[in-house]
């Protein structure tokens, strides 16, 4: 488990500031939420009156006067936005880097494997991933207990449970292409725009809407009304 340490190791600074980012902000967020009750019901109506604008980011299946709605909508954009940047990021340099720096063909003189390398890389990447959305949890309860407020914490899970499915798909489609990449066709100010351009665009084009499906039909299951045919 040498390798699995020491990229925890490496990654713990980055991790720390990433989640204490997306977590403050989702605080921030629900610090404001005893002010914004007040106008609650007419930005609700506001927003339901934007059509496909509204479907679009998933805030019809959401009430924004209620805590829980209020939280899918700005903790779902917080955590959405910055959990894929956060993977691609992660995932796109695992093993990117060992052909960048050098290091792979020292890693291959120790009594080690490439699918123990490659074990050993992922369980990391999944274990900082898990890490950044337990601090992201754990600053979204404070929050929650500063104000004052109790949510459904069977929705509050099922919603965050979603949120890590996302990022996991992200996760491992970088992971993958991260197999690929060399160093003389992938300078490093490639890799950052790539792994910025490319999972900004997932989330555009499919990763709002894909969460608040997922979230959706997990929802139902968890209360015994499946319904195949929502959220397609």
């Amino acid at each position: 488990m040498g390798i699995y340490l020491h990229e925890m190791k490496r990654g713990r600074m980055g991790l720390l500031a990433w989640g204490c980012v997306i977590g403050g902000m989702i605080a921030l967020c629900l610090l404001l939420y005893p002010e914004l009750t007040k106008e609650g019901a007419s930005i609700q109506a506001a927003i339901e009156s934007m059509g496909t604008f509204t479907a679009a980011f998933g805030a019809d299946r959401l009430n924004y006067a209620e805590l829980m709605g209020f939280y899918g909508i700005y903790g779902g954009c917080m955590l959405g936005i910055g959990g894929i940047f956060y993977a691609a990021v992660l995932g796109t340099g695992m093993l990117e880097k060992e052909e960048r720096e050098h290091t792979a063909e020292f890693l291959l003189t120790h009594p080690v494997s490439r699918s123990q390398v490659v074990t050993e890389k992922l369980l990391a990447m999944i274990s900082q991933m898990l890490l950044l959305n337990g601090m992201v949890i754990l600053l979204s309860v404070v929050s929650f207990c500063i104000i004052g407020e109790k949510p459904d914490w069977h929705d509050f899970f099922l919603f965050h449970g979603a949120q890590i499915v996302m990022q996991f798909e992200i996760l491992c489609i970088c992971f993958g292409i991260s197999a690929f990449l060399k160093k003389r066709r992938y300078q490093r100010r490639d890799r950052y725009s790539s792994g910025t351009v490319f999972p900004g665009c997932i989330w555009k084009y499919h990763g709002k809407g894909r969460v608040c499906n997922l979230y959706y039909s997990i929802y139902l299951c968890g209360r015994g009304q499946c319904d195949p045919g929502r959220g397609n």
